[in-house]
């Protein structure tokens, strides 16, 4: 059957395909599963909880699942939502705090706010293409008489392309403020910031990833070759795991949402500059790990890696927070 012509199914078909697959509906009935797929979520997103668990034969092809009930899948989208709603507050305040910091560097600096955007615009075709397209979008509307909605889109009109850092930071994808970041950066050398800057696209994919729902802990098997290198030497120069080498650190680090996480934290913990917010997050973040993510544990007992990740991110989050609580 060709991949496009997958024929819809209905709930009762989709709880069939799950049980063909081994998955069980012992702990969570077939009747709450039913109510969780009509009313909750869909196939699609609560299978993708299904990657961590998934084994192969030496072909390749895809065993049935073993000892997984359709209550892990439920578990783990819960822990996913809450998880993601923490991450989504992080980065955006993550953000907010790099924004202040580009700005309090830019005023001890001897450039020009208009000219230092007229500077990057010239180079970075990509963000001029971006300004111009939301210009020519805004225009368009006023012409045809149709209100603007987004706040930025307010900003764009009153100053159109007269730009200057101050309002230009406001206006900008997050993916292209990181740009301009290295672009300013790079002309007014900053010790603080270049500790930070292989780590910002980690921290923008991790951003964009929540912000667009997606399932964060969908798959917690190795799938990078390369975590970040800045982060890896971070913890091990913080000697968190004092035993182990940083190959060690490397391999637990080799998971795309691990990584952007553990590397998202350090950087806010890096840039922060309040003890206050620092260990009020920390602390929010740990009563989370050691709540809603072990309120079901038994669940996990068999699961060696989710064990493995999630004792790797406690013990850096904890000496985080220990570090943070001497300063309160």
């Amino acid at each position: 059957m060709s991949i496009n012509n997958k024929p819809k199914l209905s709930i009762a078909k989709q709880i069939e395909h799950l049980k063909q697959k081994g998955i069980k509906f012992e702990s969570y009935s077939e009747k709450e599963a039913y109510a969780f797929l009509q009313n909750n979520s869909y196939l699609f997103k609560a299978k993708a909880y299904l990657n961590t668990f998934k084994e192969k034969d030496s072909l390749g092809k895809t065993l049935e699942y073993k000892d997984l009930d359709f209550k892990h899948l439920v578990d783990l989208s819960t822990i996913d939502m809450h998880f993601r709603r923490f991450l989504v507050r992080l980065t955006l305040d993550l953000e907010h705090i790099l924004k202040s910091k580009i700005m309090r560097d830019f005023n001890n600096s001897p450039y020009n706010g208009y000219e230092i955007i007229t500077d990057f615009l010239a180079q970075n075709s990509y963000a001029d293409d971006f300004i111009k397209n939301q210009l020519n979008n805004i225009n368009r509307r006023i012409e045809a008489n149709k209100d603007l909605s987004a706040p930025t889109e307010f900003i764009l009109k009153k100053y159109q392309g007269d730009l200057a850092i101050w309002n230009f930071i406001e206006v900008t994808q997050f993916g292209i403020f990181i740009e301009f970041a290295n672009f300013f950066y790079e002309k007014h050398k900053n010790k603080e910031f270049d500790a930070i800057k292989h780590s910002l696209f980690n921290v923008k994919f991790l951003r964009n990833a929540c912000a667009h729902n997606n399932c964060i802990l969908a798959n917690l098997k190795d799938n990078i070759r390369n975590p970040q290198r800045q982060s890896l030497d971070i913890i091990f120069g913080l000697k968190i795991f004092k035993k182990k080498d940083i190959n060690f650190i490397k391999k637990q680090m080799m998971n795309r949402s691990i990584n952007d996480f553990v590397t998202t934290v350090l950087v806010y913990d890096k840039i922060c500059r309040s003890s206050h917010m620092k260990y009020y997050c920390y602390s929010e973040l740990y009563d989370l790990m050691i709540g809603r993510f072990l309120k079901n544990k038994d669940l996990y007992k068999k699961s060696k890696i989710i064990k493995r990740r999630y004792i790797f991110c406690l013990r850096i989050l904890k000496f985080l927070k220990n570090k943070q609580e001497l300063n309160q």
